[in-house]
């Protein structure tokens, strides 16, 4: 019997066809995601990327703390993330 997996990791192909530069238009995660027959997913973390081509540029991660609060881990560092995730651009 198959059954919903507890996580759900979505990478979205942001590439344009035949060649490594991400296409630029704008993706806003959102914290709640419902799929027909499944229930409710919440979102935990989100990725960045800043840069002009996967292999040049700079990662990040926003991720949400048991008590709600989110954070930034970059590199070495973690701080409060101020902004809302939701309004964020991947």
């Amino acid at each position: 019997m198959l059954t919903q997996p507890n996580v759900l990791l979505l990478h979205p192909l942001r590439r344009e066809r035949g060649s490594l530069t991400a296409v630029r238009h704008p993706v806003q995660p959102e914290k709640d995601l419902s799929l027909p027959g499944h229930d409710r997913y919440e979102l935990s973390a989100v990725v960045y990327h800043q840069g002009a081509r996967a292999e040049a540029g700079h990662y990040y991660c926003v991720a949400q703390a048991h008590d709600g609060k989110w954070w930034r881990f970059d590199d070495l560092s973690a701080r409060p993330f101020r902004d809302d995730v939701e309004r964020s651009q991947l």
